[in-house]
């Protein structure tokens, strides 16, 4: 039985560049943009600004730039960039520090 695997509909390829998957070198990741399961080349969505990585994922997913606010986050680490505590408290804190010494 001949079992080809060229040109399957399950076959990965780059949404920019159309290339293959190249795992040693220029590894394909998921595209986080909707049902369909889509990639990028590792490469190419470094260069590319239609792309863009969350902070908080890294490199695991590859974002649409859209898709990130303006603290490169995605919707899910969304506000994860920002303090827990009010910034006037950090400011007393570290003022705090400065002045006593950390005592």
């Amino acid at each position: 039985m001949h079992n080809e695997s060229y040109g399957q509909a399950d076959d990965k390829v780059c949404e920019s560049c159309n290339g293959t998957d190249d795992s040693a070198f220029n590894p394909l990741i998921v595209l986080a943009s909707g049902e369909e399961a889509e990639y990028v080349h590792l490469h190419c969505a470094r260069k590319d600004s239609q792309f863009g990585f969350c902070w908080c994922c890294q490199e695991r997913v590859v974002y649409y730039s859209d898709d990130l606010n303006a603290d490169s986050e995605c919707e899910t680490h969304d506000g994860e960039s920002k303090p827990d505590y009010p910034e006037e408290d950090a400011d007393s804190y570290i003022e705090n520090v400065r002045n006593n010494g950390g005592d």
